[in-house]
């Protein structure tokens, strides 16, 4: 039962990081700076696909059934991020956003 949870645990984290990288492609000015938003959504990126793979590859040996409400939760978290974008958008929200978004990439 431990190993399905963190299994989970592992595919929330990759969808948060991947997410962070689509909102950062998205909106190249996001950060202030094209290239800095695109470098940080690069590594978001990499690690997101890399972690998201990692985890697949333990899946095929564990049921999925506790994965649905994180991945669910996980999308739920990634369109708030994206709507509060969308109708406060300026640089400090957008880092405050970041610093939020990995913050909850850390804790979880």
């Amino acid at each position: 039962m431990e190993d399905k949870i963190k299994i989970a645990e592992g595919i929330s984290l990759a969808l948060a990081f991947f997410i962070c990288s689509i909102l950062l492609y998205l909106n190249p000015t996001f950060l202030g700076n094209e290239f800095i938003t695109s470098l940080i959504g690069v590594v978001l990126g990499f690690i997101g696909i890399v972690g998201f793979l990692l985890e697949i590859s333990k899946v095929f040996k564990e049921s999925l059934k506790s994965a649905i409400l994180d991945v669910g939760v996980a999308f739920f978290l990634g369109i708030i991020v994206v709507l509060l974008h969308y109708f406060f958008s300026n640089s400090f929200v957008n880092w405050v956003i970041i610093f939020l978004l990995l913050l909850l990439e850390l804790i979880s």
